[in-house]
């Protein structure tokens, strides 16, 4: 994915990229206790995280690449390459947004429609507080990313 965005130059969107693989790696560091992590996991990922960043941060690259024990230049190391089989999951995680603001997630089947996921959304506890006293005004679904919901008050004035 980064590869892509960096041959259209489409920057901000390989940044946002390589942010998810950091965070990613945070919430690995937060939820598996570390004599249960597994390093050569989080090794290859650190080097991938070096390696996409080098081109947008080049001497920091370089020099996180050497301070990992790597002899060679990073810009001498062979581009990481992504596995699509393994990008294909059956769900995915879904943002959900009332009136633009981020109010919660929920996990779908991966193509879900609107059918599916109005349940989902309704019977999750973070987003029907913002719900409740509202009428829904409209429901919009963006394809495995976000369901977004503008609401207005019920309650005349």
């Amino acid at each position: 994915m980064v590869t892509q965005d960096l041959q259209r130059f489409q920057f901000h969107g390989a940044i946002s990229r390589i942010m998810e693989l950091v965070n990613a790696l945070y919430l690995y560091n937060q939820d598996v206790p570390p004599g249960n992590q597994n390093r050569i996991v989080v090794r290859s990922a650190l080097s991938t995280v070096v390696q996409l960043l080098a081109p947008f941060a080049p001497h920091f690259g370089e020099e996180l690449w050497q301070k990992m024990g790597n002899g060679e230049s990073v810009f001498n190391s062979i581009w990481p390459a992504w596995d699509e089989g393994v990008l294909n999951t059956e769900t995915v995680q879904m943002v959900v947004q009332v009136n633009g603001k981020v109010r919660g997630q929920i996990e779908a089947a991966r193509d879900a429609g609107e059918a599916v996921l109005r349940p989902l959304v309704f019977a999750n506890e973070k987003i029907i507080k913002h719900l409740e006293g509202k009428a829904i005004l409209k429901f919009v679904v963006v394809k495995n990313k976000l369901v977004s919901i503008a609401v207005k008050d019920e309650s005349p004035k």
